[in-house]
């Protein structure tokens, strides 16, 4: 304010004027300014804007009475500053500030029905992929810190809220915070799965309860099914009972459950691995393998782990995508995780083939790397009574601790010459991940 003492003085009366408004300016109880609300003023400087486009700090400062350096910051957000021009040394509302009808309910908090920014971030921002993110981010300072809470929840549960317990990111690598996927507790069929599944909710702030994984997706078969009393599924007079089911010590074990057809419910005990996951567990970064998961607390010998869920596929698409999918991967640019089951048939002359890709659509179970030695997991093939395709199920093969690495062999399928470097450090490890000519 002292700028004015500079100005040139003509005349008696008007000398008399300016040392008036300077004595009233230098006032102890003028000169501190105390800061309105944030979302307050901003609704004032929309207002002023609207009254004239074109405003200098100065004038601004008059008009609103508020720190210099407090308003300096809000406009940076909302304005910018003409450099040259007939307007040159002022400010104006950024163009998307600049057609008002449609915002004035956003503005003001205060309206019937108002929206902040923090909200419409909250409806928008969890929809967004990475790329997108970064670049909403980059709209306001208010963007950013909508932005970066949205990043945080991601990191610390990548279940969306649909498994029972979060499952968080730990990298203590770089600064990817985490992987970008689509969650799904349980397998989908392709093509309804890629149909359904462009977009999806992540890193919402209202927590929202876990989704059943039970019942399972309509196959299109015959229900079909036990009536027994839920104490006595899976018992000898149970229909869905395998008297032939096994844990293999090594290999894949077999199992039957209850499935949708039966009059038993999802806390059935003969529908264990149908719950979701319900172990403790995290995903962390190292660095020469990526992501893979780990236990985050004791998981005791025979303890279900999780479901391998994706997308089933058409062995001709699978086939499709895993030719995509070697590119992408030995430039480096992808982790796949499509897999193929194959269910050698009681005849032995046949098998059935079952592929799963988690590469785009999957859960927990994509993060779990490979190791030549046949790790800590026992993978089994579980069959619902009424279900035509198996699922793969994984269990704790011994005693794993808090903290341990949880692996699986992927197969004994031919190397390739030019295969993906396998970092599993076991002594057997040829140095190559397994895989196969689909």
């Amino acid at each position: 304010m002292g700028v004015r003492t500079l100005l040139p003085l003509v005349g008696g009366a008007q000398s008399g004027a300016k040392e008036k408004k300077k004595a009233t300016a230098t006032k102890p109880s003028e000169q501190k300014r105390t800061r309105r609300d944030r979302k307050d003023l901003e609704n004032i400087l929309f207002k002023l804007f609207e009254r004239q486009p074109n405003w200098s700090l100065k004038h601004l400062m008059q008009e609103t009475d508020q720190p210099e350096q407090f308003l300096k910051e809000i406009m940076n957000d909302l304005c910018v500053y003409n450099k040259r021009g007939p307007n040159q040394g002022t400010h104006e509302l950024k163009p998307e500030y600049k057609n008002t009808s449609h915002l004035d309910g956003m503005r003001d908090p205060r309206a019937a029905g108002a929206v902040s920014v923090s909200e419409l971030a909250e409806l928008v921002l969890p929809w967004l992929p990475p790329a997108d993110l970064a670049a909403a981010a980059s709209a306001s300072r208010a963007m950013r810190a909508a932005a970066s809470a949205v990043t945080a929840r991601r990191a610390a549960d990548f279940s969306r809220g649909l498994e029972a317990v979060p499952v968080p990111f730990d990298n203590p690598i770089d600064s990817n915070p985490y992987a970008y996927f689509l969650y799904t507790p349980f397998s989908l069929i392709h093509p309804a799965a890629s149909a359904s599944a462009h977009a999806q909710p992540w890193g919402c702030a209202q927590a929202r309860p876990p989704c059943p994984t039970w019942p399972r997706p309509d196959l299109g078969l015959p229900s079909a099914g036990c009536a027994c009393a839920e104490a006595d599924c899976g018992g000898a007079g149970c229909p869905c009972a395998d008297a032939e089911a096994e844990m293999a010590a090594a290999g894949m074990g077999t199992l039957r459950e209850c499935g949708d057809g039966c009059a038993c419910g999802p806390s059935c005990a003969n529908r264990r691995t149908q719950r979701g996951v319900t172990a403790r567990l995290r995903v962390v970064r190292q660095l020469k393998k990526g992501w893979g998961l780990h236990a985050a607390e004791v998981l005791r010998r025979a303890q279900f782990v999780c479901e391998y869920a994706g997308e089933f596929l058409t062995t001709e698409e699978t086939r499709r995508r895993q030719r995509l999918y070697d590119e992408l991967a030995s430039a480096g640019k992808l982790s796949p995780a499509l897999l193929v089951i194959r269910e050698h048939l009681p005849s032995g002359r046949s098998c059935m083939r079952v592929n799963i890709d988690a590469t785009k659509v999957g859960n927990v179970a994509r993060f779990i790397n490979h190791s030549c030695d046949g790790g800590n997991l026992q993978p089994v093939l579980v069959r619902s009574s009424g279900s035509l395709l198996p699922r793969l199920c994984f269990f704790a093969a011994r005693d794993i601790a808090e903290g341990e690495e949880i692996t699986f062999s992927y197969g004994d399928a031919r190397l390739k010459h030019k295969g993906l470097p396998c970092f599993c450090g076991s002594s057997c490890c040829p140095g190559v991940l397994p895989a196969e000519e689909t």
